[in-house]
């Protein structure tokens, strides 16, 4: 008896420890920085193939959210929806699925935070996603490829616009007729 006490005081203590790590980074943990290890390629076409590791303690924010985040599903008789145990939502789900869900949020955060750190505008989400290695001892090795915004390069405009200065800008006629037919056919659109 004692000791299931002892347990559920010792779940209650990291519950309450979990929350009050939540407050401090949001209510959302969608971006947590964390020192990692990034290294990027531009491929042509505004290609970037990307190279990301992050430690252990890097990783171990997400093995709690994703338990709390799967925990709101959880319904066991004796319990509030979302108020059970992480011990028993761990037997209850399943290791696998707690990796997963954590894995998941791991590979967000980290993209966003490569992305704001390395100052890309990504026009897709990422591709070719290969994630290496993952858990709470080695932390995360993932890789994987994005589409950004290609770089412009103007190239020496302002002593092409000083050699075409004499431009000639062509004159239009527009008649009457022209005029009355397109206001014709914008009234009929309405």
């Amino acid at each position: 008896m004692l000791l299931g006490i002892a347990k559920y005081a010792t779940n209650f203590c990291k519950f309450i420890v979990t929350k009050c790590s939540f407050l401090a980074f949001g209510l959302h943990f969608c971006y947590h920085k964390t020192p990692m290890d990034i290294q990027v390629k531009k491929l042509p076409k505004s290609v970037v193939l990307f190279h990301i590791k992050a430690s252990a303690e890097d990783v171990a924010p997400f093995f709690d959210r994703a338990i709390e985040l799967l925990a709101k599903d959880v319904a066991i008789k004796g319990f509030r929806p979302g108020k059970v145990p992480t011990e028993i939502v761990r037997d209850t789900i399943g290791e696998q699925a707690i990796l997963n869900k954590a894995q998941e949020l791991a590979v967000q955060d980290t993209y966003f935070q490569m992305v704001e750190q390395e100052n890309l505008i990504p026009i897709s989400q990422p591709t070719k996603i290969a994630v290496h290695a993952f858990s709470e001892v080695i932390g995360i090795d993932w890789e994987g490829e994005t589409h950004v915004l290609p770089e412009v390069h103007l190239g020496d405009w302002k002593s092409a616009l000083q050699k075409n200065k004499k431009l000639k800008k062509e004159k239009i006629n527009i008649e009457e007729k022209e005029v009355d037919t397109a206001l014709k056919d914008m009234r009929k659109q309405f």
